[in-house]
């Protein structure tokens, strides 16, 4: 099952229970932009970069239409948007199969110029690298990646940068250990000056993991990321690799079992020596999702806080950051709000964690056409702000970009 499959299964068969509550959130929440689909993008569901005071990112359909592969919502664009005067620019639209479709996830900025993936689309139907000017709106496919898998398939995370190479992953391809043809996923480098690509590590289901959906993380030479299936338990794993070698260690396999979480589809975060994730589903509270450590040293990993699905939300599907010793995150859904929309599983929170004392503190309830609806991308810490996007809602129902105040 693949994973938007897998996603909406779990957000259609969940049980809703609607705990009236005050709508008197403490944080102050603006929505900076509502996406109106068509030509002006549709469903942003990555996360925002800043770069000299602009923010950047992507929505993963909406643009210009024209290709049939890409249905009638179009195949994605790239936008720029003013935080002050919350003015958006399209800089470019997916438009071909050679050009990519679907973007979906965050940017990356090296020397004035942005990188990011597409999930589908390019020459070979499997994805792309693509570099874009931002001033001009150039796009060139530096990468399309192959039918086969043999160097990834259907990247869906962001790329991050580690001395002058790119990192990121592939949700497919490598390895045929996941049947089908499809393989199990990969983490791969990138050098933008040569555009190669070479698979630092092939996933194999068993003992480490498939379909890394997260971001990187670089801490110490190493290269640490989640599966979201897989491993010993088939749940998902913490990994580790290292880029120079392309040796892979598994330093945590998810057991449903207990108290532990499942399902990881976020990035980490490094703090005070530890990393830390969400699990989208797991913990003792009816499978609503954790807020985990690992201690990328011992391997051991201790579920900080098993999300309830009331007041507190639940299914955080995007990764953590810190922001002095906080961590902040989202949670696709939330059951608490008395005025939300979201059937069954509510519009989802911004929620902010402290790990000395495992306290959790949700920030903002999302309604679904004041302020759009299920939150799936890592957040955005920017001049005491947190800036993010909502998948759904908001004016015109194609997503928002939204801030918060903490």
């Amino acid at each position: 099952m693949n994973w938007t499959l897998r996603k909406l299964f779990a957000v259609v068969f969940l049980c809703a229970v609607l705990i009236p509550i005050a709508d008197a959130n403490a944080a102050q929440l603006k929505v900076l932009y509502s996406f109106a689909g068509g030509t002006d993008g549709a469903y942003p569901v990555a996360g925002l970069i800043e770069v000299k005071g602009t923010l950047y990112g992507t929505t993963q359909q909406g643009g210009i239409e024209g290709n049939r592969n890409c249905f009638f919502n179009g195949c994605g664009i790239v936008f720029a948007l003013d935080p002050r005067t919350h003015m958006e620019t399209v800089l470019h639209s997916f438009i071909t199969d050679d050009d990519g479709a679907y973007p979906d996830a965050n940017l990356v900025s090296v020397n004035g110029t942005l990188y990011g993936t597409t999930f589908y689309g390019g020459s070979q139907f499997g994805g792309t690298i693509f570099a874009l000017d931002p001033q001009t709106g150039v796009e060139t496919v530096l990468h399309s990646f192959l039918p086969n898998g043999v160097d990834g398939l259907n990247p869906g995370a962001g790329l991050i940068k580690t001395g002058a190479a790119l990192y990121g992953t592939t949700t497919r391809g490598g390895s045929d250990g996941c049947g089908a043809g499809w393989g199990c996923g990969t983490v791969f480098g990138f050098d933008p000056k040569t555009a190669d690509v070479t698979i630092v590590y092939p996933f194999n289901i068993s003992p480490d993991g498939a379909e890394p959906w997260g971001n990187l993380v670089a801490v110490d030479g190493k290269l640490y990321g989640t599966t979201s299936w897989g491993g010993a338990h088939a749940w998902g794993t913490v990994f580790a690799v290292d880029p120079q070698s392309g040796t892979e260690t598994v330093i945590h396999s998810f057991d449903p079992n207990g108290s532990d979480g499942q399902w990881p589809m976020g990035g980490l975060t490094s703090a005070n020596g530890l990393l830390y994730g969400t699990t989208f589903e797991g913990g003792v509270n009816g499978s609503r999702g954790t807020v985990f450590a690992v201690d990328p040293g011992t391997g051991v990993e201790t579920v900080l806080y098993s999300f309830s699905g009331g007041a507190d939300g639940e299914l955080p599907e995007a990764g953590l950051i810190n922001v002095n010793g906080k961590l902040y995150g989202t949670t696709f859904g939330s059951n608490a709000h008395v005025h939300h929309s979201c059937v069954p599983d509510g519009c989802g929170t911004v929620f902010e964690f402290d790990p000395q004392t495992n306290a959790m503190t949700v920030l903002y309830y999302f309604d679904q056409a004041k302020h759009g609806a299920h939150p799936s991308a890592r957040l955005l810490s920017f001049k005491g702000r947190l800036y993010g996007t909502t998948e759904y809602g908001g004016a015109h129902h194609y997503g928002t970009v939204f801030s918060i105040k903490p």
